[in-house]
């Protein structure tokens, strides 16, 4: 190896390889071209997490390669250093990931693949906008995160004013109102698990002949919503009959683990969660009656 140092009062310049530095330093391939087994290159200094957290006055911008998290914690000057990679100091006094932007691969099937700087790959499914009954797939890579949201954007669209996009516990999409109030004066009301919250039921016209049925139904498509709070309020103080009740078909609903229907009298609002989905009859328990 040559070392080679050029100074002045205004300038010093170091190459490495070559005798003609043209920066500070000048690192040059001691085999640029060929097919030479020498190892060329720059060896970062590598330390652990510990080492890394240990340090004390780090000047602003200096680079190590951490190879070992299994030291140390992930707090202080190094609550950024999760994998194994290069760090370097940024100007927040903290170990930053040196991160590459590596573009998606179309695999021209509706999917993309992002490699990771650590050769993690992670495949992506959907493009585009992801409307209410789209989905965005993405597998369990790692930085998976990172390849959605990292300087990029996603526009959704779907819905209306008040609801927000989520999913149940099977994973699907839905929009969800966020508690919403549905007044009605029908004699037979089925709840819609998705959306409904609050059902405010109005008897007022009916005799003491009539019993209004509000209908929790036991259906595949209603799976998902298992701790989902709903309330049933009874405005009126007349002398029909109100009960919540399941489906005459069907899988049965249960009621407090044993009872098919549950009475609500006049004036009295009666708070429900769903406790199971199981198709072979949902469960709710009340919570509240007053």
């Amino acid at each position: 190896m040559s070392l080679t140092t050029f100074s002045n009062l205004l300038i010093a310049q170091v190459g490495v390889n070559t005798t003609v530095p043209n920066a500070t330093l000048d690192i040059t391939a001691k085999q640029p071209t060929g097919n030479s087994s020498i190892v060329d290159g720059l060896l970062i200094p590598r330390v652990d997490r510990l080492r890394a957290q240990s340090m004390i006055n780090i000047p602003l911008s200096t680079l190590i390669y951490i190879n070992d998290i299994s030291t140390g914690v992930q707090a202080g000057i190094t609550q950024n250093v999760d994998t194994i990679g290069y760090y370097y100091f940024n100007n927040l006094s903290q170990w930053t990931k040196l991160e590459i932007n590596t573009p998606l691969l179309d695999n021209a099937d509706g999917t993309y693949t992002y490699t990771s700087e650590n050769g993690i790959s992670t495949t992506i499914k959907g493009k585009g906008s992801l409307t209410g009954n789209g989905v965005l797939e993405v597998n369990a890579g790692a930085n998976a995160q990172e390849v959605l949201f990292k300087d990029a954007s996603i526009s959704i669209k779907g819905g209306a004013n008040g609801q927000v996009l989520t999913t149940n516990t099977g994973g699907t999409p839905y929009w969800q109102t966020v508690r919403s109030v549905r007044r009605t004066t029908s004699a037979l009301i089925t709840v819609d698990i998705a959306n409904d919250n609050i059902i405010l039921v109005d008897a007022s016209t009916y005799n003491a002949s009539t019993q209004v049925q509000v209908r929790f139904i036991s259906l595949p498509f209603y799976q998902g919503y298992v701790g989902k709070v709903f309330t049933i309020k009874r405005v009126d103080d007349g002398p029909a009959t109100v009960y919540i009740t399941g489906s005459v078909s069907g899988a049965p609903t249960i009621f407090d683990d044993i009872e098919s229907q549950v009475i609500v009298p006049p004036k009295t609002a009666i708070q429900l969660v769903m406790e199971s989905d199981a198709l072979t009859g949902f469960k709710y328990q009340t919570i509240s009656k007053n």
